[in-house]
């Protein structure tokens, strides 16, 4: 047999039903005792009294069954309603706790357990998201910690590509300290290891203007000058900051262009300057044929490049300073003794590698011990920067004229013969002669005046100590001749008793130009 339930069709049955069925029993009984008083005498009014009694039956079971339908109801359906209506309120709040009375076995009490299991359910679902959440939470926490880690290699990886470059390059340009070596390095170092295609090196001169000095890989663009603030790479220079032209082709006014062949017309430009020391020694050019091609992290390495290179320069300038002033006579500007038999070795050897001559001239000027001793050492300076300045500026590139020492000087003429040699060295004579000095008329001449003696390699010597000799004698001779001569040299010219020395009695170092001879041996005085 099915179990009894008590639903609430069956408690509101019971509720409104048995109230209602014990007052119609009530009334009938009732009704019943007064039927079988009516039987007797007076029935009329006995009648009317029990309709009365009827009627007030009625309305009493009514009463009564008003009352126990509302009781039934609020007892019944209302109450438990309501308790489960609030539970789901709170339920609804987020209080996933709370629980329904399931005591109760109608309707509500299975809708209360129904309702319970469901909160469950959604207790665990509650949790599982929680869980859930909490792995997504924490994937992508360790997403975004991967993400960091791996943009944090990647800047490690790219801050020690640039600090390899950076050493790179700082080694590289410390290597030499000659400027243009320097400078073709800057430029091939740009090309290589900033992968960038086109680009140049400027230096600033002493006007301010920059010179294109090297340009990788085509040097057409070599020699071309540009002033201050003039282009993108004179704005640099004078701004003292980086230029960036993101395309050429735009025409904005910042790039110039001057119709060379080679000159880039299009993609991008960036304008570095080299500044050391609050000095701008010139500028980095780079190019590239896209547009806006350079990155902003490129731009501050090439600035530190640049830096470095700026420090290169810089002492690739000073090492040719401190070279000139240790091979450059100070007074005269012309090379000293030691640069001169440095340039002689060089020379004598390459005549003799390739079968050509070297001629020699040895050049004294006259008088010159009365000159001091009449104007003082300070006209004597004037005249030898003067016949210094008349000799250099009238002898070959190729030639070098240098101070031998005191009123001295040498000429070195590659490749001429000697009778070419006499007729320069006739030149330089005639032209001290002839060239107005205000200490000239103070001379026994009445003007400055210059001896020269001639001597070529292989017709008077064939090594450079000797050949030099025979140009001192050659000198002698022209002394001994008046003065004032240019005069080739003769066999037999080194043996004059009034020299008292022989091609091999006073052997010069080619490299300092100090004499070997004997201290002791006296040599005629010149002058």
């Amino acid at each position: 047999m099915r179990p009894f339930r008590p639903t609430l069709a069956r408690k509101l049955l019971l509720g409104v039903g048995l109230p209602g069925l014990l007052v119609a029993v009530g009334g009938l009984s009732a009704l019943w005792e007064m039927a079988d008083t009516l039987a007797g005498p007076g029935s009329s009014a006995q009648l009317e009294q029990l309709f009365r009694t009827a009627l007030a039956a009625l309305g009493a079971f009514w009463g009564v069954l008003l009352l126990a339908t509302v009781f039934s109801l609020h007892f019944f359906l209302v109450r438990p309603v309501e308790k489960l209506a609030s539970v789901m309120k709170r339920a609804e709040d987020g209080d996933l706790v709370v629980r329904a009375d399931e005591s109760r076995g109608d309707e509500i009490g299975r809708l209360s357990h129904a309702f319970n299991r469901m909160l469950v359910r959604l207790t665990e679902m509650k949790v599982e998201e929680i869980d859930t959440h909490w792995e997504l939470e924490r994937a992508q926490k360790e997403l975004s910690l991967k993400a960091q880690l791996e943009e944090a290699n990647a800047q490690l990886s790219r801050r020690v590509g640039d600090l390899s470059l950076l050493y790179d390059v700082s080694r590289s340009l410390n290597d030499t300290l000659e400027l243009q070596d320097l400078l073709t390095r800057i430029a091939t170092l740009v090309n290589e290891r900033l992968g960038v295609p086109r680009s140049s090196v400027m230096l600033a001169g002493e006007d301010g203007k920059l010179e294109l000095r090297t340009a990788w890989p085509k040097q057409a663009l070599v020699g071309l000058t540009f002033g201050p603030g003039e282009g993108a790479c004179g704005r640099a220079a004078q701004q003292r900051k980086a230029v960036y032209v993101p395309d050429l082709s735009a025409r904005d006014g910042v790039y110039v262009q001057r119709g060379v062949p080679g000159e880039p017309t299009s993609g991008s430009l960036l304008c570095v300057p080299m500044v050391h020391q609050d000095a701008v020694l010139g500028v980095l050019n780079l190019e590239r044929p896209g547009v806006n091609a350079f990155a902003a992290e490129e731009m501050d390495l090439v600035q530190a490049v640049a830096d470095q290179a700026a420090v290169a320069v810089q002492n690739a300038r000073l090492h040719a300073q401190t070279v000139a002033l240790s091979i450059t006579d100070p007074l005269t500007g012309t090379p000293n003794r030691r640069h001169l038999f440095q340039r002689m070795e060089v020379e004598v050897a390459r005549a003799h590698r390739f079968g050509t001559q070297l001629s020699v001239l040895m050049v004294d000027i006259d008088h010159f011990k009365k000159l001091n001793d009449a104007n003082g050492h300070r006209a004597g300076d004037e005249v030898l920067q003067r016949v210094a300045g008349l000799i250099r500026g009238n002898i070959r590139k190729v030639d070098l004229v240098a101070r031998y020492g005191g009123e001295e000087f040498m000429v070195l003429l590659p490749q001429v013969t000697k009778d070419e040699a006499s007729h320069v060295a006739e030149k330089l004579r005639r032209l001290v002669a002839e060239t107005p000095d205000e200490y000239g008329p103070g001379q026994p001449a009445g003007h400055v005046s210059i001896s020269v003696g001639v001597a070529n390699l292989p017709v008077d010597a064939s090594e450079q100590e000797a050949l030099v000799d025979c140009a001192d004698a050659a000198l002698y001779a022209a002394k001994r001749a008046g003065r004032d001569k240019a005069i080739g040299y003769a066999p037999g010219m080194e043996l004059h008793p009034g020299r008292q020395r022989g091609p091999r009695a006073g052997k010069r170092n080619p490299q300092e130009g100090a004499s070997t001879a004997d201290p002791a041996a006296p040599r005629a005085v010149k002058g």
